[in-house]
């Protein structure tokens, strides 16, 4: 929902939306003028008015999901710290000891056990390292499900817990008829109760292989249901820190009588999917791009940041680089001096040192991140080490492996100047 605001007495003076909760991925909080929306075309939906817009009266407008992606290209640019996912696969798996029964692209997905005495389970998952930078620290999460039909034999509420999955799966394309209750024949690509991926990879548990305690559990009546925690919190720093795989989340209750819950799958037509609502602190960046990386195996640059702090007491400087192969080998390479004769390439220039001590050489993770804490007493230059000196001007690089000619690559060069 976006506000249309003007002070009284600017009505000749610039417009603005202010935003509030934006109903899509990577929505943010604050003042996008006018002219941005305009120029770029972005749809806009009266829904009330309250007073004409060259008043301090409010009109109360919303915009088009799909016109998400255009308000990056606003020239307005605010801290984001908070995010509204939509899955990125989910699908339900039946009991059925030949994982006979799937429900990968059906409109809904079931919990609990159904009118026909069969435990269902949902299985959910959310991309939220590409829309999370990574260093970031997660404040909250909310994860939703629009609940909209129960078995027709439950009675009263049931609990349901939300457990992390340790292990990938495939949502597939089968789509149960009917009410969906009753599953549809497995096709290859769907998950099951037994297959991760039909026909051939297994779980290691019929069920699903997921965390023993619920990251999270609510009572669940007729209605929706928000579920939340600290649980859900440690889940996706993990993911955003590649600490842990993202497979998503499974969603049970005790399986004890009929209590089946019907929710809102990202097929659906009508309500709304699975939402994940996340509350975030960006982290701090440090230095200025120095110089451009060329494209490596994965079609982008590598690029580079520095997080944390440049002043030298603290001692807290860390180099990330992104958009590497997963799961290479790199280090970080530095000097006081730049070869811009070399952009695309290595572009430090003088006596380079190399960040290749024990447990300096890293690896960058299913995220393909490169990341290291720097010691700035101990910064390598020629055969020995120096300390960083307030007014210094420091450039780093990634130097890592790489599906390409040379079988390595270098990253943008990052320069840091110290206080």
């Amino acid at each position: 929902r976006l506000h249309w605001i003007r002070r009284r007495g600017l009505s000749d003076g610039p417009l603005f939306y202010s935003a509030k909760a934006l109903p899509w991925p990577g929505a943010v909080a604050g003042l996008i003028p006018y002219g941005s929306i305009r120029r770029y075309g972005i749809p806009v939906h009266l829904l009330d008015d309250h007073g004409p817009p060259d008043s301090n009266h409010m009109r109360t407008l919303s915009i088009a999901a799909g016109a998400a992606s255009l308000l990056s290209l606003t020239p307005a640019s605010f801290a984001q710290t908070m995010v509204d996912l939509s899955p990125t696969a989910d699908a339900t798996i039946y009991f059925s000891p030949t994982g006979a029964l799937a429900n990968g692209s059906g409109p809904s997905l079931f919990v609990g056990v159904t009118g026909m005495g069969v435990a269902t389970r949902s299985l959910i998952r959310f991309d939220v390292a590409s829309q999370i930078p990574a260093g970031s620290t997660i404040n909250s999460v909310d994860l939703i499900i629009d609940i909209f039909n129960v078995s027709n034999q439950a009675v009263g509420s049931t609990d349901i817990g939300v457990h992390r999955l340790t292990a990938d799966w495939t949502e597939g394309p089968s789509v149960a008829p009917g009410g969906g209750g009753g599953g549809a024949p497995a096709q290859a690509g769907d998950v099951t109760w037994i297959h991760r991926t039909q026909p051939s990879v297994l779980w290691a548990n019929d069920g699903g292989d997921f965390a023993a305690t619920a990251s999270a559990s609510e009572t669940v009546g007729f209605v929706g249901a928000t579920f939340t925690g600290q649980g859900l919190v440690d889940d996706v720093q993990a993911w955003v820190d590649g600490s842990l795989g993202d497979y998503g989340w499974i969603l049970m209750d005790n399986e004890v009588g009929a209590s089946a819950r019907v929710h809102r799958s990202l097929e659906s037509l009508a309500g709304s999917p699975p939402r994940l609502l996340v509350d975030f602190t960006p982290p701090s960046t440090v230095g200025t791009v120095a110089c451009s990386a060329a494209p490596n195996s994965t079609g982008q640059p590598a690029s580079i940041e520095g997080l944390g702090s440049a002043n030298v007491a603290d001692n807290d400087l860390t180099i990330r680089v992104s958009s590497v192969q997963p799961n290479t080998f790199g280090i970080f390479v530095t000097s006081l001096d730049l070869n811009l004769a070399g952009v695309g390439n290595l572009c430090l220039g003088g006596a380079i040192g190399r960040f290749a001590q024990p447990g300096q050489i890293v690896n960058s993770g299913v995220n393909g991140q490169l990341e290291l804490g720097l010691d700035l007493a101990q910064f390598p230059q020629g055969i020995g080490f120096q300390q960083v000196m307030v007014g210094e001007t420091w450039f780093f690089q990634g130097w890592y492996r790489d599906n390409n000619a040379l079988g390595f690559d270098f990253s943008d060069g990052l320069g840091v100047t110290f206080q």
